[in-house]
């Protein structure tokens, strides 16, 4: 019997870069997090496709927020 969704595990978010390395997002660093999303708002030096690893821009402005925040609480 398979086990419920919700009681798997979930697999880290990862972040595929341009020349293709991959990096779960707890590991990116908060300046580069600010870029990726400078980036995909039309004002870094990169072009992000939208969507990117099959989440659209607004997805990934989101899992960064939510990951800026994480980090924010587990500092307090």
């Amino acid at each position: 019997m398979k086990t419920f969704k919700f009681f798997q595990n979930q697999k880290p978010i990862r972040w595929v870069t341009g020349n293709g390395l991959s990096h779960p997002i707890e590991y990116i660093s908060i300046d580069h997090i600010t870029n990726i999303i400078r980036c995909m708002n039309g004002r870094g030096n990169m072009v992000i496709p939208n969507p990117h690893q099959g989440r659209t821009h607004a997805e990934w402005v989101s899992i960064f927020h939510d990951e800026l925040i994480r980090r924010r609480n587990e500092r307090l």
